[in-house]
C-alpha cells in the first residue's frame, strides 16, 4: 500500500508475467505512470508483442494503445464496431500544408474551399485540406494566393479520432433505429 501507483503497475505486470502466459489481459497498463515509466511500459509491452505474446489492452489512453498495438478493436455498448490493423483503420484523412502567414482575406477564401487553418509558431500556418482535395489542387490553391509553401504531408487519423468517429456513427445509427421503431 505504501508504493506509488506507478510501482503498483510495474508489480502487477511482473506478477502477470511470472507464469510466462501467451495471453496478457491488461486494464489501463500505463495509468498513473510518469512519462519515462510510460515509455518503459510501452517498450516492455511492445517487446512482449514482438515475442508473439497476445496482449488484450483495455484503455482510455488511446495514444498509448496506438503506440503499442498492431491490431485494434473498438467495442461500444458491448458490440464490436470496427477491428483491424492500425494501418487498415487509421487511414490518411487529409493533407497538411505548412505555409507562411496567411492574410485574413486569403484565410477566408481557403476556408470557403474547405481548408481549415491552424496558426503555428514563428508566423507559420498549417492548412488542412480535405481528403477529397488532391495534393496538386492544394498546392495550386496556395500558389495562386501567393502563399509560400514550406511542407506538404498526408495526415493520418489518430486512434482517438477513429474512436470518436466510430462511436458517433454507432450513436447516430442507434438514434435512427429508435426513430424507425417508433414509427
Amino acid at each position: 500500500r505504501g508504493y506509488s501507483k506507478g510501482m503498483r503497475q510495474r508489480i502487477g505486470l511482473a506478477q502477470a508475467l511470472l507464469g510466462d502466459p501467451d495471453l496478457l489481459i491488461l486494464d489501463e497498463p500505463t495509468t498513473g505512470l510518469d512519462p519515462l515509466a510510460r515509455k518503459e511500459m510501452r517498450d516492455i509491452l511492445a517487446s512482449l508483442r514482438d515475442e508473439g505474446k497476445s496482449l488484450l489492452i483495455s484503455s482510455h489512453e488511446l495514444n498509448e494503445v496506438e503506440l503499442i498495438s498492431n491490431r485494434i478493436a473498438i467495442l461500444y455498448r458491448g458490440k464490436l464496431q470496427v477491428e483491424g490493423t492500425i494501418d487498415e483503420l487509421l487511414t490518411a484523412r487529409d493533407l497538411t500544408v505548412e505555409v507562411e502567414n496567411v492574410p485574413t482575406p486569403i484565410a477566408e477564401k481557403l476556408r470557403a474551399a474547405g481548408v481549415q487553418t491552424e496558426d503555428k509558431m514563428k508566423g507559420r500556418v498549417l492548412l488542412r485540406a480535405p481528403a477529397s482535395m488532391s495534393i496538386y489542387n492544394a498546392m495550386d490553391l496556395c500558389r495562386s494566393n501567393g502563399l509560400l509553401i514550406h511542407s506538404v504531408a498526408p495526415r493520418r487519423e489518430t486512434l482517438e479520432e477513429l474512436f470518436v468517429r466510430t462511436v458517433g456513427d454507432a450513436t447516430a445509427a442507434e438514434a435512427a433505429a429508435a426513430r424507425s421503431a417508433k414509427k
